[in-house]
This record gives structure tokens, sequence and C-alpha cells, in this order.
């Protein structure tokens, strides 16, 4: 037998000691080291939680790295378009053949026809050739905010040399407006609004016009949108006539590019399509969009075709 196996007490030269002897020998005794990974878990709970040097740094970097792409000082979005126009001149979006035409009122235009603006007669042939040329949709990037002043009436008013019978002659003429909305009967006509930084003019009327956004899924989506205080409208006799209003208003970048369009803008507490998504509205969806977002943002605009175009949604995405 070997002498661990024997008893105690009957080993040679060991003798047993008290409890309290042993016990207290037991506690004098220095922990034994322990290195390595179980060296961690072996410390007190509160060193446990207190992160290493490594940690702390790291995290120091990405709170200043957050923090620097919260604020997004000048040089720092100036760094982030120009390269985004990098990635944008190596591989460009590539061009395809749209059913869209740009028509572009240049100089040689305002040579040909006058000065802008045309009187409201001229834009409404516009629209008639326009119309007859089979364009689903017209729009217009401009505002057509005050009263056309070569309508006969306003002429009556400020011509001194007519009389009596040549001005109520010309009061009887219909107006610029009405002609042009006559147009826009014709072929479907999107008008463009504006968004204002300030609040409308005194004597300047709302629009009564209804915004097509009523309904919203996955939650309310007005935080991120671009947000205006109000909305400068076109004349009423317009405004009743068109098929749709769009916003086309714009924001730049610091270097004064524009790189991103909306397609939805906050107008007080409404939401208004841009000139674009209304633009498609009219050409082929009903009288309803919808906005769709999630946790991060905007996702999607969708609106739905007219039953006369078939049945189903059109979704356009913001990205």
């Amino acid at each position: 037998m070997t002498e661990s196996a024997l008893p105690l007490s009957a080993q040679p030269g060991r003798q047993r000691l008290p409890v309290f002897q042993r016990l207290r020998r037991s506690l004098g005794r220095p922990a034994p080291r322990i290195s390595g990974p179980q060296a961690h878990y072996n410390r007190p709970l509160w060193r446990r939680l207190i992160p290493g040097k490594g940690t702390l740094i790291a995290l120091t970097l990405l709170f200043a790295a957050l923090s620097i792409r919260i604020v997004d000082p000048a040089p720092v979005e100036n760094f982030r378009v120009k390269t985004f126009d990098l990635y944008q001149n190596l591989s460009p979006r590539p061009v395809g053949n749209h059913p869209v035409a740009i028509i572009d009122l240049d100089e040689k235009s305002l040579s040909e026809f006058g000065q802008w603006p045309w009187p409201r007669t001229l834009v409404a042939k516009l629209i008639d050739k326009l119309g007859a040329a089979g364009v689903l949709v017209v729009g217009f990037d401009t505002i057509f905010a005050e009263y056309d002043r070569l309508s006969p009436a306003k002429m009556a008013d400020e011509l001194p040399m007519l009389d009596a019978k040549e001005r109520a002659t010309l009061k009887k003429l219909p107006s610029n407006e009405s002609i042009m909305a006559k147009a826009m009967g014709q072929t479907r006509t999107v008008l463009g609004q504006a968004g204002l930084e300030t609040p409308l003019p005194k004597g300047r009327a709302e629009t009564m016009i209804r915004s097509p956004v009523r309904a919203m899924a996955g939650g309310d989506p007005r935080r991120f949108l671009p947000s205006y205080k109000s909305l400068l409208p076109n004349v009423l006799e317009l405004e009743a006539a068109a098929a749709g209003h769009g916003i086309f208003s714009l924001g730049a970048e610091r270097d004064g590019k524009v790189r991103r369009v909306p397609l939805l803008v906050r107008i007080g507490d409404q939401i208004w399509p841009t000139l674009a998504v209304e633009m498609l509205r009219a050409a082929y969806g009903d009288n309803t969009l919808i906005t769709r977002r999630n946790a991060a943002g905007m996702e999607s605009v969708q609106l739905q075709i007219r039953r006369e175009l078939g049945s189903g949604h059109f979704v356009v995405p913001t990205d």
C-alpha cells in the first residue's frame, strides 16, 4: 500500500491537525496563479466589466467616426460628394430609350416667340400640338402664379387710348387662362409648384387641391422628407384644370450641384409628390399614391395602375 493510500493518522511523521488550524492555514495561503483564457473569469466582476485598452481605442474611433458623419462638416461632405462624382464618371448610368421628351425654351425659342412669360394662349397652342403628337402627359417645371397681363380684360384696363365700347368688347372675350385651361382639359397636364422656406405673402391664396398621397405603409414618413413651410401654387383656373400638381423645388449640395431629387416632400403637415412622380401618376395611375417606409427611411412610392391600362401596382423605389 502506498503512503497516500494510508489514513493520515497511520502515515509516519504526519499528525492530523485540528479543524480550525487547517482552515486558518488554508485561508492564509495565496490563491494559485492561473494564466490563459481562464484568468479573465477568475477576476472580480467589476474588473471584468472594464474594457481593455484595445477595446477603448476601438470605441473611441467608432464614436469619433459617427460624430463626424452626423455633423458632416464641409471637408467631409466635399470628399463624399467628389467620391460619388468619381464613381459616376467611372461607371455612369446607361442611357436607355425612354419615352420622355424635354422641350427646352432656349434662346432660339425666345428670339422667335418673345420673352418669357409667354401669353397663356401661346402655351395653350403648345399643349395642343403635344396632344396631337400623342403624348400621354405634359409637365411644366414652371409656375403660372400670376394672371396673364396680356388677357383681353387686363389689356382693357391698361390701355388708356381705348374708348368705353372697345373696353367692353375686350372684357367679353375669354381670358387667356380659360383658353389654356381648355387645352389642359384635352391633354393631361401636370403643373409645377414650389416649396417655400417662408410663409406665403399676404393676400396670396393657398391651393385648394388635395394631395394625392393618401395612404402610408410601414409608418409615417414625414420625418424623412425634405420640408418646406408653404407651397406656391398656380392661379386657380389652371390649378383646377390640371391633371396633377408636382413640386419641383430642389436642394443643392455645398458646391451648388444637384445630385439627389426627392420623390416626396413635406409642406407643413402634408405630403406632396414631386413633378416626376405626379407625371407618372397622371399618365398611368389612379388618384392615390401610397408611401412605403422601413426603419431606415423611405423605401418606395407606389401607385395603382388605372383599370383601362391593366391591373396591378407601379412601384418607384427611392434609391
